[in-house]
């Protein structure tokens, strides 16, 4: 993430605007970023929320203020330090870092280059901080006065003086400008303004504040007053050699990690870093800005190699030597020339001329003091290059405005710009295209075009080579640069939504490591571990390569049926935290193996595929998803393996079960059971009478309930299914408490959850924790109760069972009830709803009576209004912050290990 409190606050994270709510958790944040790695108490955060005189339930609204920020920005990031909290991130995620960093390097460099640092240091300020302004401003105006002292010993003391006039203006007590503005003025041949502007000054300083002026202030007016010799500067701007390099028409827009990164690679001792990407994605802009920068620290200054029109590798020599000012120079007078220069060159588009590549190699070898940067969609592959993957870009959105307002002067941006960015991969050369287009159609009709973007993103600046004006020349550019395999592989990629392993690859695309290789190396394709993901626009313009290949959509369908089967396989004896990741991570090309079966009125393979999904869409809260799923595949007409129709229905009547609506399970239920005796499945019986169990429990029918549950575990037992065993305990343990008898429930339930520990089943456990919890508050035993759901809530997050956590947070609720605490009892009791509803899922009836007693018993010991707010304030809580909320009362300390 990129933090920015140098001006107003924001957060990006990949590019996005990250939300951090309204002025109380604002306030937060930036108190937490000015001191970011460092404890800050609970008290000091209150003090600088609320001031002196804090209400009675700040304590209470700060735990709901950190949580908002960790559902905003995650957990791992705002964490628990002592007595308050503390926000760990790295230095180079927040801009005050990056600016003080800056400076402090600055102060060890000559003029010239701290000059430049200083700027780039100052860029960073966006405007009027929301937080401790006042220090912040005396960071930034410090700077400032650093910069100005560095550009006076470089001789610009006519450049300056609008500016300090400017400062004192503004700071009429600050001594340094005054003494700045001075010697500029002394400097100009302008001694008579210089000592007006002492008198000034000392005219201030004695009505304002009752002194005189300091003793360096002093020491200048007397120095002036004998035109010392020593005041004399050098020459103006007679050191400053006038760049070669091109001045860009528009200013760069963010990117200032990248510059620092970049340019410290240089300044580390790289010679050579090569700047690789799609095409798109801002290599020359950033490469000419960081040539730029570094130019002031080489006495020989920089220059740029143009490529875009060379073609041939055996001309790259020419054009160097053209770009240095040796012409027509064969390759030893371009040594000779080399040798001596401490120069660097900028080879701009260089992926089409790689054979050319040795070239560089020898001059880098011939002259050690030579520094080359090169833009290249692919990797030289020579001795001492370092690459630098350019990625796309944090601020989207602000690239997106000022190329809108170039076009369209009164354009404001609105929230369909966000969505515009992320569509477009924040690609900046996309980014530009999109917003060329305001002039005609507004943000959110743009938006609503771009499901053909490579089509819609033309119309690109005439003054750039022919494949950079439209977003889709410059991705067929690289295209075209591949040869018949890479491009083969490319295209066959596309079948992916959201990336594969390299088996997944391997068995689905074919090809070799070498080629998968090669589409990484020109930026065409991205690794991460073990995963290869492409760029949604890359995906577009492969799929269009690739045009309607069913073979290969049939082989990806099976491949993902198989995987889906695999899972439920291994997770059937007990839920595995690890298959369930994996199905979450291949969720994109789950889905769009299902909608090629649709496609395709494949009923088998959609089927199949929905019932191997059955337990991942239930634990991972996918319900609206998998109801979706499951009746369009069994409304498809074709053969369909009888276990596989069974294994549907029965999940189409879990999914709807889960979502409250118990009239339309009971009918898909008594149909599963009657496919699992025309298939003589025991589990597959037991399972449906499991389920009927559960809906005469959700009807208070407890008899028949027990019944059901009876001849489920006769089944799993007989079956030797040890996670319906011990399920179905479960079960006949909450028919008991329901009916009140106490002693048999527990019995029952811990049974329960020795069966699951036996088998490692983390769901069962965190399930039997629950209900066992609600008995020991029953019995009046709340703090026995806190530690039994303490224990039950690290398994249910293992495997990420939404419907169970919110559950126990509604238990934690109870528990906050029985110690009197109605607020936090309330808030808890608002988090679960919330969390149920962001699933599309309902409180089971079983427990609903006891349910509502805990919302009753957090009504009665709060006034209205505050019962109101507070249900409210746990309605905007994610898991963790509810979890915070309810650590205060030393409810479930141990689930949540990061605060």
């Amino acid at each position: 993430m990129d933090f920015r409190i140098l001006g107003p606050l924001e957060v990006h994270d990949e590019g996005n605007v990250v939300p951090v709510g309204g002025a109380k958790p604002r306030a937060l944040l930036a108190a937490l970023l000015l001191r970011a790695n460092e404890g800050v108490s609970s008290e000091r955060l209150i003090d600088e929320l609320w001031g002196e005189e804090p209400p009675d339930t700040a304590p209470n609204a700060l735990q709901v203020y950190v949580s908002q920020l960790r559902k905003a920005l995650g957990a791992d990031v705002v964490k628990r330090r002592g007595a308050g909290y503390a926000l760990e991130i790295d230095r180079a995620d927040l801009d005050l870092a990056r600016f003080e960093d800056l400076v402090a390097e600055a102060r060890t460099l000559p003029p010239a280059a701290a000059s430049d640092r200083l700027r780039a240091a100052l860029s960073l300020w966006r405007g009027e901080p929301e937080a401790d302004a006042h220090r912040l401003e005396e960071l930034r105006v410090a700077a400032l006065e650093d910069r100005i002292d560095a550009d006076l010993e470089l001789g610009r003391h006519a450049e300056v003086i609008p500016e300090l006039q400017a400062l004192v203006e503004a700071e009429p007590l600050r001594e340094r400008p005054r003494a700045q503005l001075m010697l500029a003025l002394y400097r100009e041949g302008r001694q008579a303004e210089a000592l007006a502007e002492y008198a000034r000054a000392r005219e201030t300083l004695v009505d304002e504040l009752g002194v005189e002026p300091g003793p360096e202030l002093q020491r200048l007016q007397r120095a002036i007053l004998a035109q010392d010799p020593t005041l004399v500067g050098p020459a103006r701007a007679a050191a400053v050699p006038e760049s070669r390099l091109p001045a860009p028409p528009t200013p760069l827009v963010g990117r200032e990690r990248e510059l620092a990164e970049a340019a410290q690679m240089f300044r580390s001792g790289v010679r050579l870093v090569t700047l690789t990407g799609p095409g798109g994605i801002g290599k020359t802009r950033l490469a000419l800005e960081l040539a730029r920068q570094l130019e002031p620290e080489l006495p020989d200054g920089a220059v740029l190699v143009r490529l875009a029109t060379v073609l041939d590798p055996a001309l790259v020599p020419d054009a160097f030597a053209q770009a240095v000012g040796v012409p027509d120079a064969d390759a030893d007078a371009l040594r000779d020339h080399l040798r001596t220069r401490s120069l660097l060159v900028l080879l701009d588009n260089f992926e089409q001329l790689l054979p050319a590549a040795p070239f560089l190699s020898e001059l880098l070898e011939a002259a050690s003091r030579l520094r080359l940067l090169v833009t290249s969609r692919a990797v030289l592959r020579i001795a001492g290059e370092q690459e630098y993957p350019v990625p796309p870009l944090d601020e989207a959105e602000e690239l997106f405005a000022a190329r809108a307002r170039a076009v369209q002067p009164a354009f404001v941006p609105d929230p369909a710009v966000t969505e515009i960015c992320a569509r477009l991969d924040r690609l900046p050369l996309a980014i530009e295209l999109a917003a060329a287009r305001v002039k005609l159609l507004p943000p959110r009709a743009i938006l609503e075009r771009l499901g053909h973007s490579l089509d819609l993103l033309t119309g690109g600046r005439t003054d750039v080579p022919a494949h950079q004006q439209t977003l889709r020349a410059a991705i067929e550019w690289s295209y075209r640069l591949l040869d018949e395999d890479e491009q083969s592989l490319f295209a066959r990629l596309s079948v992916f939504a959201g990336g594969a392993t390299l088996d997944a690859i391997e068995e689905i695309c074919g090809g070799d490591l070498d080629t998968l290789g090669s589409l990484v190396d020109n930026s065409l394709l991205r690794s991460s571990g073990d995963r290869f993901t492409m760029l949604e626009l890359l995906r577009e313009f492969a799929a269009e390569q690739l045009g309607g290949d069913d073979d290969l959509r049939r082989t990806h369908a099976d491949f993902y049926v198989a995987l889906a089967e695999e899972a439920a396989a291994a997770t059937d004896e007990a839920a595995k935290p690890q298959w369930f990741d994996r199905l979450e991570q291949e969720h994109g090309n789950l889905r769009a193996a299902f909608a090629f079966a649709v496609e395709q009125r494949d009923a088998a393979t959609a089927v199949r595929l929905a019932a191997g999904l059955t337990r991942f869409w239930q634990i991972h809260g996918h319900l609206v998803e998998a109801r979706t799923s499951y009746e369009t595949a069994l409304a498809l007409d074709g053969d369909v393996p009888l276990l596989a129709r069974q294994k549907a229905t029965n999940g189409l009547g879990i999914m709807l079960a889960e979502q409250g609506d118990f009239d339309g399970a009971e009918p898909l239920f008594t149909r599963a059971v009657e496919l699992a005796r025309e298939l003589n499945d025991e589990t597959r019986i037991a399972i449906g009478y499991s389920n009927l169990g559960n809906l005469f429990l959700f009807r208070r029918d407890y008899e028949g309930a027990r019944k059901l549950f009876a001849q489920a575990l006769d089944g799993y037992v007989a079956a030797g299914h040890a996670r319906g065993h011990a399920i179905t305990t479960e079960n006949l343990g909450i028919v008991a408490f329901c009916e009140g008898h106490l002693d048999e429930a527990e019995e029952l339930l811990t049974r329960a959850f020795t069966l699951a520990e036996d088998i490692g089943d983390q769901r069962e456990q965190a399930a039997a924790t629950r209900s066992l919890a609600r008995i020991a508050l029953e019995r009046g035993l709340i703090d026995e109760a806190d530690a039994i759901l303490g224990r039950g809530i690290p398994p249910a997050r293992a495997v990420g069972d939404r419907h169970g956590l919110a559950d126990a947070v509604e238990v934690a609720a109870g528990v906050a009830a029985a110690r009197g605490d109605g607020g936090r009892a309330a808030q808890l009791y608002g988090a679960a709803e919330s969390l149920r509803e962001a699933i599309g899922a309902t409180r089971q009836p079983d427990l609903a009576d006891w349910h509502e007693r805990v919302r009753a018993d957090a009504e009665r010991l709060l006034e209205p209004a505050a019962f109101a707010a507070a249900l409210e304030a746990g309605r905007g809580l994610d898991l963790d912050g509810a979890l915070a909320v309810a650590n205060a009362a030393n409810a479930i300390t141990n689930a949540n290990p990061t605060d």
